[in-house]
C-alpha cells in the first residue's frame, strides 16, 4: 500500500511540472485593452474564438473555471460568464455538467474553419487564419449589407429618447420588456394577421437569445427535438449544448415529405419541433398552407410544442401571402420568435417572442436569469421607430434591394451553372440552396471555390450530423450587386472543373 501511495504521489509531482493544454497557465495570452469602448467580455470571447480558429485550442481542451480566469485577468466573474455564453451560443464550446467548459470542434483544420465561419460575422475566412489574401467575392455571409442600415434614423430616435426620458432610458426595464414597445409590437403583428396582446409578448435580445430561453425553460437532456435538415446553425449549436436527442426531418429537392413528418412524430414523440415555415434558412423552402395546417393539427394531437422562427417572411417576392403558423392558429401550442436583424440592424440585438400563457412565467424567469432585461435605450428607440412608421417604409426599401440581388443571382445561375445541379428557386428570402449530383462532396467544392477567391457555404454545417453532403448555399445578403454576374460566372467555371 505504501509503495502504491508513493508511486501515485511521485507521478502527481511530475505531472504538475507540465502545464496542460487549456489550463489557466496557458491563458495569459488573453490581452485586454481597458482603454477601448469594447466590452471586456467581447474581448475575452474574441481572443478565445481566435485561439480555436487558429488551432491553439482544439476539440476537448478545457477552458479555465470561471473564477480562475476572472482572477487571472482581474475581471468580474460575470464578464467571464458572458464570454463563455457567447462561445456556447456560437457552438464553439460545450458545458459538461459537473466537469466544466470544453472546446467543441468536430472537424479539424479546413473543416473546422468551415463551421466556424459564422453567419453572424461578415469576416473573410483567410483573415481569420492569419493569411493576407482576401476573399474577392463572398456568397457565404448571411449578414445584411450595411449599405441599408438606418443609422441616421436611429441617431435621431436615440437623441429623442434621451431628451424625453433622461436617465430612465438607462435603467433596467421590466424583464418582460418595455410596455409601450410591447403594445407597438402587438399592433404591428396585427398587420401580419397575428392576433396577440402586449401581455403575450416577451422582449428578447435577438432571436438567438429567444431560442436559448426556450431550450433552457423547456428541455432536459432526456428530451427529443425534431428539426428540419438542413436548418439554422445557431439552433443546432444550442440543442447540442443541451445534450438532447435531435431527429432530422429531411428537406430534399425543395420539399418535405409530410407522411415522413407524421411517422417521426409518432415514433419519436418529440417535445419540440423547431421550424422556419416560411423561406427557411438555409434552403428557402416554405410549407404549403395544407402542410402548415397539418403541423398544427398534429401538434395538438400528439402534444409537442412548435417553435416557429419567423426568420424572413417579409422577404417574400411572390404574389401569394406566406402565413405563419401563429396567424393560422393563435391558440396553438406554439412559441413564435421574431427579430429584425435581416431588415434593420443586425447589431440591434432586439426581437420578441409570443408565448402561450401556460409557458409565460417560465420564460420570464429564464429571461431574467439570462441578462435581467434587454437594453432600455434600444427598446424605447425601437418603440418610436415603430410608432413613426419608419420600420414599414425601411422594410420596403430593403426588401427591394434583396429582391434585385436575388433575381440577378437566379438569372445568372440559370444562365451559367451546369444543368445537372439542382435548385428549387424559392419565391423569396436571401438564400439559394443547391444539390450537386449524388456522390459529389460540397466540402471539396468549397475548398476549390475558396482557392479561386469565392466563398460559398458547404451544406454539412447546416445538418445535425455534420456528415459530408452534396449540398451548398449561396446567400445574397451581403454581396455587392456589381459582383453578382462575374461572381456567378467564376463559380460556374469552378463547378465545371469540379464536376470533371
Amino acid at each position: 500500500v505504501w509503495c502504491v501511495i508513493s508511486s501515485i504521489t511521485a507521478l502527481w509531482v511530475i505531472l504538475k511540472k507540465f502545464p496542460q493544454r487549456g489550463t489557466m497557465q496557458n491563458f495569459d495570452w488573453i490581452k485586454l485593452n481597458r482603454e477601448t469602448k469594447e466590452h471586456l467580455y467581447l474581448q475575452v470571447y474574441r481572443a478565445i474564438k481566435q485561439a480555436i480558429v487558429s488551432g491553439h485550442l482544439v476539440s476537448n481542451d478545457k477552458l479555465p473555471p470561471i473564477r480562475e480566469l476572472a482572477g487571472l485577468l482581474n475581471i468580474n466573474l460575470s464578464t467571464v460568464v458572458h464570454a463563455y455564453r457567447e462561445l456556447e451560443i456560437e457552438g464553439l464550446v460545450i458545458k459538461k455538467i459537473g466537469s466544466g467548459t470544453y472546446v467543441y470542434t468536430e472537424n479539424e483544420n479546413e473543416e473546422s474553419l468551415i463551421r466556424l465561419f459564422s453567419e453572424e460575422y461578415n469576416e473573410p475566412l483567410y483573415k481569420s487564419v492569419g493569411k493576407e489574401d482576401a476573399l474577392r467575392i463572398n456568397f457565404a455571409s448571411g449578414t445584411p449589407s450595411d449599405a441599408y442600415f438606418p443609422v441616421e434614423d436611429f441617431k435621431a430616435l436615440i437623441n429623442e429618447v434621451l431628451d424625453r426620458d433622461g436617465t430612465k432610458a438607462f435603467s433596467y426595464e421590466d424583464a418582460q420588456g418595455y410596455e409601450p414597445l410591447r403594445e407597438s409590437l402587438a399592433t404591428w403583428c396585427a398587420q401580419g394577421d397575428i392576433q396577440c396582446s402586449s401581455e403575450d409578448i416577451q422582449i428578447i435580445s435577438g432571436a438567438q437569445q429567444g431560442l436559448d430561453i426556450v431550450t433552457k425553460a423547456l428541455l432536459t437532456h432526456q428530451d427529443t427535438v425534431l428539426v428540419e435538415a438542413p436548418t439554422y446553425t445557431g439552433a443546432l449549436a444550442l440543442l447540442k449544448s443541451k445534450g438532447v436527442k435531435i431527429i432530422e426531418l429531411p428537406i430534399v429537392h425543395g420539399k418535405v415529405n409530410m407522411t415522413k413528418f407524421k411517422e417521426l412524430i409518432i415514433n419519436h414523440k418529440p417535445k419540440l419541433f423547431f421550424t422556419m415555415t416560411n423561406l427557411q434558412n438555409p434552403t428557402g423552402f416554405s410549407y404549403t398552407l395544407a402542410d402548415k395546417r397539418m403541423i398544427l393539427e398534429l401538434s395538438r394531437k400528439y402534444g409537442f410544442i412548435i417553435i416557429e422562427d419567423d426568420y424572413a417572411s417579409e422577404l417574400n417576392y411572390g404574389a401569394e401571402k406566406l402565413p405563419t403558423l401563429k396567424s393560422l392558429d393563435p391558440g396553438a401550442p406554439l412559441v413564435y420568435i421574431k427579430s429584425f436583424s435581416k431588415v434593420v440592424l443586425p447589431g440591434l440585438r432586439l426581437g420578441f417572442m409570443i408565448v402561450p400563457e401556460h409557458l409565460r412565467e417560465r420564460m420570464l424567469v429564464v429571461k431574467h436569469q439570462t441578462d435581467i432585461s434587454t437594453s432600455g435605450l434600444i427598446q424605447r428607440s425601437f418603440d418610436l421607430y415603430l410608432r413613426k412608421g419608419l420600420l414599414d417604409s425601411h422594410t420596403l426599401k430593403v426588401v427591394e434591394s434583396y429582391r434585385q440581388r436575388y433575381m440577378l443571382v437566379k438569372e445568372a445561375v440559370q444562365a451559367y451553372f451546369p444543368k445537372n445541379i439542382f435548385c428549387a428557386y424559392p419565391e423569396g428570402g436571401a438564400n439559394l440552396w443547391f444539390e450537386l449530383p449524388e456522390g459529389k462532396s460540397a466540402r471539396t467544392l468549397f475548398m476549390l471555390a475558396k482557392s479561386k477567391g469565392i466563398l460559398i457555404s458547404s451544406g454539412d454545417v447546416f445538418y445535425p450530423t455534420r456528415l459530408v453532403t452534396n449540398t451548398f448555399r449561396i446567400s445574397v445578403s451581403a454581396i455587392d450587386i456589381r459582383e453578382i454576374s462575374v461572381g456567378i460566372r467564376l463559380l460556374a467555371q469552378v463547378l465545371q472543373e469540379f464536376l470533371r
